[in-house]
């Protein structure tokens, strides 16, 4: 894996373990809520919010992205590396 990432006071905190700068593109965030189908039943879905950054991280920095979901589940990064685009998920 190129990224981790944990969740902290509403922040997603990203950062880069790899060797060299990694221009991420795209933040992907999964949250679970909790909804009335029609036959008036409680389910757990799962929406999901994307975020452009388009900000080089270099080698072991990290960055911060500020998040009103207080219910995150799941983070994508998609990030450009040799000219590839590429998505590393985690889950949180």
């Amino acid at each position: 894996m190129k990224f981790s990432t944990k969740i902290q006071d509403n922040k997603i905190i990203i950062e880069n373990k790899s060797d060299k700068p990694l221009l991420i593109k795209e933040l992907r965030i999964f949250v679970e809520t909790t909804v009335i189908t029609p036959e008036e039943r409680f389910a757990v879905r799962k929406i999901s919010d994307e975020m452009r950054l388009n900000t080089t991280l270099m080698p072991n920095s990290s960055i911060e992205v500020r998040t009103y979901y207080t219910n995150v589940v799941g983070v994508s990064v998609i990030y450009e590396e040799d000219g590839q685009l590429l998505r590393e998920d985690h889950e949180v």
